[in-house]
């Protein structure tokens, strides 16, 4: 027993191909993943932009305590256009074919550098002093152009390395300060 289809319901029947309400939820739906990537996207380059800056902030910060504090390497040998390089491997802090005159002085310079950026390690900082041409061994002593640089430093994406496809880190570039004793920069 099949019961006739009042034309009530017929007509609704028909309209119903036409009918759009709700449309507009299903295109939400379909848009609103690409706008949460979008949105985390944002987010994650506004990080990487500010440690960025912190990155830049911790050398300058390094390179001023590097000139108040004494040097990492014995100075008394240093020749124009022959740099010496001071890093840390495995917590020990080598100055090339220099002398290392203060291992103390290398871990404060890291110590300052990460007051602004904790993640900071040893390895990552490297102390390069250059001969100025200011000052004599025999008054005042040398004073040299001083170099921290910021080498190596990885960034981990907080939510985007977890997206297959995407690096979970990326190294950022190296970042260098240069100051003089005394409160002179270079040119």
């Amino acid at each position: 027993m099949s019961r006739p289809i009042s034309g009530i319901r017929l007509q609704a029947l028909r309209r119903l191909p036409a009918d759009e309400r709700g449309s507009t939820a299903i295109s939400f739906g379909m848009l609103l993943p690409q706008l949460i990537l979008l949105s985390f996207g944002i987010i994650e380059f506004s990080l990487l932009m500010l440690e960025q800056g912190r990155a830049t902030e911790a050398t300058r910060r390094g390179a001023r305590q590097a000139v108040m504090v004494d040097a990492v390497a014995v100075l008394d040998a240093l020749k124009p256009g022959k740099p010496v390089n001071c890093t840390s491997a495995a917590g020990a802090v080598s100055c090339g074919t220099a002398t290392v005159n203060s291992t103390a002085a290398f871990d404060n310079i890291v110590a300052n550098m990460q007051v602004i950026l904790p993640d900071i390690d040893p390895k990552h900082v490297q102390v390069q002093y250059l001969e100025s041409g200011l000052g004599t061994t025999k008054s005042g002593g040398i004073k040299p152009f001083v170099t921290v640089s910021l080498v190596d430093y990885l960034y981990q994406f907080m939510s985007l390395g977890a997206l297959p496809g995407l690096p979970k880190e990326v190294t950022l570039p190296s970042y260098a300060s240069t100051e003089v004793p005394g409160g002179f920069a270079p040119p």
